[in-house]
């Protein structure tokens, strides 16, 4: 399976080596970020792609959820004091919140272990 993405011409050149390196086609948009992210929904519509991008497709905030819950577990199923964490859109945000309310359910008496 090949990635098709759309970045912005600012997008570091050792970002683009690892997309091109992997196989995806990457295109430059001149316009900027959201420039970017409009045709690439633009174009998942017109050839029947799977639109991934994390604002769109649910299924993207559930993966990032997955994130934290494998750090939680491998924390012994404690929750973390502080969690850092590279973000550049709001959905990661929602992810992280989703799965830190899991959490707290999970170390509830009635919530048992998760």
């Amino acid at each position: 399976m090949r990635a098709v993405v759309f970045v912005s011409t600012a997008c570091q050149p050792d970002k683009l080596a690892l997309m091109t390196g992997a196989g995806a086609w990457v295109f430059q948009v001149p316009e900027g970020y959201a420039a970017a992210v409009d045709l690439s929904r633009a174009a998942a519509r017109a050839f029947g792609w799977l639109d991934r991008n994390t604002g769109a497709n649910p299924f993207t905030i559930e993966a990032k959820k997955t994130v934290a819950f494998e750090v939680w577990e491998q924390l012994g199923r404690r929750v973390p004091d502080l969690m850092v964490v590279p973000v550049g859109d709001g959905p990661t945000l929602a992810a992280l919140d989703r799965a830190s309310g899991s959490w707290s359910a999970a170390a509830s008496p009635a919530g048992g272990r998760a």
